[in-house]
């Protein structure tokens, strides 16, 4: 699913937005970091997502090892995901935590009150009796070694409650179409004269569609006979009425016969286009990307009109051809 629809918005998720905007760029690589890069300047200011908790577009892909704090991006999946390891550094719940620790009980602090008030000969003696005491307190060598090991099989600083989880999870992350269309104008990479791009709706794959017990699909032809040649069936471009000032529509036919192989299914016994123009301007972008990511290359969008006016000119062409035979 590359568009959710809503009110008045059209979500598209992160992988398709990725696509959306390569084909302005260089590669796959510079438009995610365009889209992390205006991201991180708050110009997102809609962001919709399934599961998990919500994570603040300003603060994606964020690199801090001094606190831990990691929030990696995977565009492929389209999720956001917030890492808290350990710190590098001393925070401030530790620090705190360290400096009560230093502090003295109060039983502690009423026997040096108390030693304070005695004789001088009396509290050397105290003193003495108490490092005895202490010393006879510590610990071995071998149960040092041991609480070590201890300690570093259970890592639980005190401070560990006070954070909050270690793993957060943003699912089916979407970007509103109109923002990132809004930044591409920003970026320079549309100018005001030019259309906005259409967002990606790729095709269904594995779902069969609905068809009757009479009626069968047309099979495809062989490849020797699926060429764009000159013939009653498959007119040429000049017999469409495609001058050369129509030359995205007249690259849109030259596709066809591809677009043919690809989907049998979609044309009539007569080779016609029997869906929409909006199917048709899908399958053609689909194909442009294909090839554009076989080159590794950035595909350029398709025009929705160029779509009608082709279609236009193939039934009309139709029209005059049944008309004459």
């Amino acid at each position: 699913m590359a568009g959710i629809e809503g009110d008045l918005t059209i979500w598209v998720l992160l992988h398709d937005a990725v696509l959306l905007v390569e084909r302005y760029t260089k590669s796959n690589l510079e438009a995610q970091w365009l889209i992390l890069e205006y991201a991180n300047k708050r110009h997102f200011t809609e962001c919709r997502f399934s599961g998990g908790q919500f994570i603040d577009p300003q603060f994606w892909n964020a690199h801090h090892p001094r606190f831990g704090l990691y929030i990696p991006v995977d565009f492929r999946n389209s999720t956001v995901t917030r890492l808290r390891a350990e710190p590098t550094e001393y925070l401030l719940p530790e620090m705190l935590v360290e400096k009560l620790k230093e502090l003295p009980a109060p039983a502690a602090r009423r026997e040096r009150h108390a030693r304070r008030s005695m004789p001088p000969e009396a509290r050397l003696a105290a003193r003495a009796e108490m490092l005895v005491e202490k010393f006879k307190e510590l610990p071995t060598p071998e149960a040092r070694l041991a609480a070590r090991a201890a300690a570093r099989a259970w890592p639980k600083p005190a401070w560990a409650g006070l954070c909050p989880p270690r793993s957060l999870q943003m699912h089916l992350v979407c970007l509103a179409h109109h923002e990132l269309v809004s930044m591409l104008y920003k970026a320079g990479l549309l100018e005001l004269s030019d259309p906005p791009p259409a967002p990606p709706m790729p095709e269904p794959r594995g779902v069969p569609e609905p068809t009757s017990e009479k009626e069968e699909r047309p099979r495809p032809e062989p490849a020797s006979k699926r060429t764009g040649k000159e013939t009653p069936e498959w007119p040429s471009a000049e017999m469409l009425g495609l001058g050369p000032r129509a030359w995205q529509q007249r690259r849109i036919w030259t596709e066809m016969p591809e677009i043919y192989r690809r989907h049998p299914e979609r044309f009539d016994s007569n080779r016609m286009w029997n869906r929409k123009a909006s199917d048709l301007l899908i399958s053609v972008q689909n194909l442009r990307d294909d090839k554009a990511r076989a080159e590794g290359k950035a595909s350029k969008a398709v025009s929705p009109d160029s779509c009608e006016d082709l279609l236009k000119a193939w039934k009309a062409w139709q029209t005059r051809h049944r008309a004459s035979n």
